[in-house]
């Protein structure tokens, strides 16, 4: 009996798809053990990233970028509004690359520990439950309005906490002083 080709790629696609059923099969149907809940929990993790991923997160970002720095040139009344504008263009642009490039560092151990919470918090039927909403037309469109509303809710936000920093360093500092007083100096000492 000879083993083609043919019949190896039908086993492994075959075992593939058994895995995949596995992963989402009712908790009866299976032991609620770690690599159970590890299996849905990375299905999970990959279907809520298809919808509040890296891209999305950094779209959503590059708006508040866009708007922030834009926001903070205006404050530079010696220029022109079109130089505002360039110098608006060219910090956001680099502050998108870096904060790109941050997401791309750490993406991969954020996608670990996420998974870890859910193997670790979850039961098995509670992260097949969760599987089966985040896959669901309503799960879908949850995500997505959230995703897509997210930097019409956080623009006020980020506009609230620009207006507050300058208090909050106010009291960080008074905070500093008083202990300060109380004879513990944060300061490094100076050499």
């Amino acid at each position: 009996m000879s083993i083609t080709l043919a019949t190896l790629v039908r086993c492994a696609a075959l075992a593939a798809m058994t895995a995949s059923l596995l992963a989402i099969s009712p908790a009866w149907a299976q032991s609620d053990t770690p690599q159970a809940r590890r299996a849905v929990a990375d299905a999970l993790v990959k279907s809520v990233n298809e919808f509040a991923g890296p891209e999305r997160i950094m779209k959503m970002l590059q708006t508040n970028i866009e708007a922030g720095a834009l926001q903070q040139v205006r404050a530079a009344s010696h220029l022109t509004v079109a130089q505002q504008e360039r110098v608006a263009a060219v910090l956001s642009a680099e502050m998108t690359i870096a904060v790109s490039e941050m997401f791309k560092d750490l993406m991969p151990g954020m996608v670990e520990l996420m998974t870890n919470l859910y193997v670790d918090r979850f039961s098995l039927a509670e992260l097949q439950e969760l599987q089966r909403f985040h896959t669901s037309p309503v799960g879908v469109k949850s995500m997505t309005v959230m995703m897509d509303d997210m930097p019409r809710v956080m623009q006020p936000m980020m506009q609230t906490v620009q207006a507050q920093t300058p208090r909050l360093v106010q009291r960080m500092q008074a905070a500093q002083a008083k202990l300060k007083d109380e004879g513990i100096d944060l300061a490094p000492p100076r050499r």
